[in-house]
Order: C-alpha cells, then structure tokens, then sequence
C-alpha cells in the first residue's frame, strides 16, 4: 500500500527500510502486553479517573507521596491534554474520508505513546530527550540520531504533530484564494506573531492563543456534534460506508473519481501518525515537564490524546464530510472540511472552521517551537537555541507558500527516519517500562476528594 513514511523510505532507498514496520510492530506489543495489561483499553477508565480526580496511593515508596507541594514538573498534567486535541482540523485534507484512518490506527498507537511518556517521566533531570542515558550510555548514538531527527523536523519544515510550520500556514493558505499575495501576507503575519512570542519574548499572545484555543475547539465539537446529530438517520450509513469499503476497492464519481476509499483509509493512517506522535519521541519532551511523580500515571494521562483527537475529533470531522456528501466533490484539504460545516451550518460553519485554523496554527506553532528548543539544546548547547527560533520563524513564511503536497512527502520520510532510533531505544527501555507498569497496577488506588 502507498502512503507512509515506509512508502517514501522505500520509494527513495528500495526495499531496505522494510523491516523499521517490524521494529515498530514490536514496540506496539511490548507495551500492549509486555506488563500483562492491555493498557489502551483495559486502564482508559483509570486514566480519566487519574487525570479528572485526586488519587492516593498506599504504598511506602517516595512514589506514594502524590500531593500538589511535591510534584516535580513545570505544568500541569492537564494542559498537555488541550495541546495535544487542539488543531486537528488542520489534519482534514484531501477530497476522502481519509480521516477515518486515524480511527482504526489509534488504537494501535495508544500503547506507544504510554511508553513514550513512561520514559519522559522516569528520565534524568525530568528532560525526556535524555531518556536512553538509563541504559548507562550504551545508546549514547541512538540518542543523538534520535534528536537529530527531531531537530530536523522541528526546524520549521514539518512536525509529527502535523499541525505547525509549512503545514499550518499551508493549510490556512488553502481556505484563502489561490494568491501568492495573499498567501505571503499570511505568511508574514503569522511569522511575526510566533516570533514575538519565541524571539521577543511577549508571552502574553501566547497566553491569548491558548486560552482561545479551547473555547474554538469546543465550539468546532460542538458544531460537529450538531451536523451529525441533526442528521441521525445518515450515521449509520457513514460508518457502514467506512467499513465496508476500508480496504475494498470501491468507485467513485465527481473530484473522488479515480481514487478508492482504501486509498483514503491509507491516508488517513498517515496523518494519524502526525496527529498523536506514536513511536516518534516528541510526546515525553512534553510530558516531562509536568507535575507528578508517577511515571506509569502520566502514561495513562498520555493515552488520552490519541483517544480524544485521533478516535473522536477526526471521527466526527470525518462523519461531517460523509453526511455533507462533500467528499465527493471536488475540494481539497481544509477547504473540504470548510465546506462540509457550511453545508451543514450555512453562513456559520465555514467561519468556525477558518477562525479556528488560524488560532489553532499560532498557538501550536508557539507551543512546538519548545520541542525544537531541548533539541537544538541537546545536540549544540544553548547557544543554538536562538539561531534555530529564527530558522523557525522564517520557515513558518516559508510554509505559507510552498505546495502542502511537497510537504506532506517531506514530512513523511523525516518520520521514518527519525522513528527508529526512538524505537530502538524504546525496545532497550521496555524491562524498565514493563516493571514501572506492574508496579503500578499493583498498588491500591483509593479515591480521596
């Protein structure tokens, strides 16, 4: 099947990156059942339970002391959660329901991203960048392949999370008429926003963005809900259509002509790698700053991410296009997404859907210019972390103009390569993931108010 960072790997290298899908198997298993706990569907209940109420644990390890005064961490737990769901409207391209490829591979992912935030927890000085030092520097180079990918990545030309750089100014410039203007305006703009606030230091836009990021999402969920509940009677047939034609050839007319629904499953499969970072390594960079002192805890809280927006927002974004019937029309990228709510919100939805690319593009463009931040750090020392925000910032102008397709290709082979030293290291860490996870789940949880 085309699609994926294997395909493009292997459409560049021939077939010699097949056996990175087995690495990446494995580590799926690993964390699925390597601690005797199915733990992306056996332990979700204890994950909103761990993430929405106080818990205490009765134990005598350092590990039981979980109150406020002595978390270690920067931020809040919760907040990890916002930024991960917000923006996913940005990962909605292409005239198919494509979208409900992230529905079947979350599941999948859900594990892999556990054990990505197990180890940013347990992780020497709380930065998960460093996590492989626990198997004593014996992957010293894996880290540093590892970091070097991220870094790429994060330099402004995509990111595993799919949503900033080239591709959130892409995806907004696709709303907007066909310009190169217009488009650059856009560009401009954005840049100087997210530069003020990395490079100048005026932290108050991003306190704005961020606080009207969830408002935007909330009203985009609450849109959908709206569109799909107001057309009851086509559910059923939206999900009869998705699974029976998953990986069934199938024909089709008007702008979806040509194409199959596997094709679109297929890419949806590949945005759901950059919707919830599954075997990538940015999650933990994230998670490790946060306020607990139970890695296995954290993990959990993980899990709700890929839950949240890859099962249910791209599952409804995905239902809207199938009731609208504009997926079988001719748009493309967001402007698919913009008419399927202004088919079914006239006037209104395709405002919700514009406002909200811009709001979600700032704020996560803000928030992932953190990521590249530890790893230019890493690799160069700290002064590499101001050269690599303007390198940054140029590349969100940069993102603003260029074809979103050139990107999406791009970004895809950086995932390959940079997923197997993450995995590799994953693989060497799973006897301590396996053991924390055990540990965990045999103490008693007893809620407190």
């Amino acid at each position: 099947i085309s699609g994926g960072p294997m395909y493009y790997i292997e459409k560049g290298m021939g077939s010699r990156f097949k056996w990175l899908a087995i690495v990446f198997a494995s580590c799926g298993l690993i964390a699925t059942f390597g601690g005797g706990n199915m733990v992306q569907s056996n332990s979700m209940v204890i994950a909103f339970t761990d993430q929405f109420a106080t818990q205490k644990f009765y134990n005598d390890t350092p590990l039981s002391k979980i109150k406020n005064g002595e978390k270690p961490g920067k931020i809040d737990d919760t907040k990890f959660v916002i930024k991960t769901c917000d923006g996913r409207i940005i990962e909605i391209d292409i005239s198919q329901t494509k979208t409900v490829g992230g529905f079947l591979s979350a599941i999948n992912n859900h594990p892999e991203n556990m054990s990505h935030a197990i180890m940013a927890e347990i992780a020497i000085d709380r930065n998960s960048i460093e996590f492989t030092d626990l198997t004593d520097g014996k992957h010293g180079f894996t880290l540093a392949s590892s970091n070097g990918g991220k870094l790429v990545q994060n330099l402004g030309f995509v990111n595993d999370d799919g949503n900033i750089n080239k591709l959130s100014n892409g995806k907004i410039s696709t709303v907007m008429p066909e310009n190169i203007i217009l488009k650059a305006i856009l560009g401009v703009t954005i840049s100087v926003i997210v530069g003020m606030v990395i490079i100048g230091g005026i932290k108050r836009i991003g306190k704005v963005a961020s606080k009207l990021v969830p408002v935007m999402s909330s009203i985009y969920v609450a849109g959908a809900l709206f569109i799909i509940f107001w057309n009851y009677d086509r559910i059923a047939d939206s999900f009869y259509l998705i699974f029976k034609h998953a990986f069934t050839p199938t024909a089709a007319t008007g702008g979806f002509a040509g194409a199959t629904v596997l094709y679109a499953i297929t890419w949806g499969v590949r945005r759901a790698a950059f919707s919830n970072e599954a075997g990538l390594g940015s999650a933990p960079i994230a998670h490790a700053a946060a306020k607990t002192k139970e890695p296995v805890r954290e993990g959990l809280v993980a899990m709700m991410g890929p839950l949240i927006d890859t099962l249910i927002i791209c599952t409804m974004t995905a239902l809207v296009i199938i009731i609208s019937g504009e997926w079988t029309g001719n748009a493309n990228s967001s402007v698919l997404t913009k008419n399927a709510f202004n088919a079914g919100i006239p006037y209104f939805g395709s405002i919700i859907v514009s406002i909200g690319l811009i709001l979600f593009a700032i704020s996560t463009a803000i928030s992932w210019s953190y990521y590249g931040d530890r790893c230019a750090e890493y690799l160069f020392g700290r002064r590499a972390i101001m050269p690599y925000r303007w390198i940054y910032v140029v590349a969100l102008f940069v993102g603003a103009v260029v074809r979103l397709e050139f990107v999406w290709n791009f970004s895809d082979i950086t995932l390959g390569l940079m997923a197997l030293p993450n995995l590799i290291a994953i693989i060497a860490l799973s006897g301590v993931v396996i053991s924390l996870t055990k540990d965990y789940f045999s103490r008693k949880h007893v809620r407190t108010n």
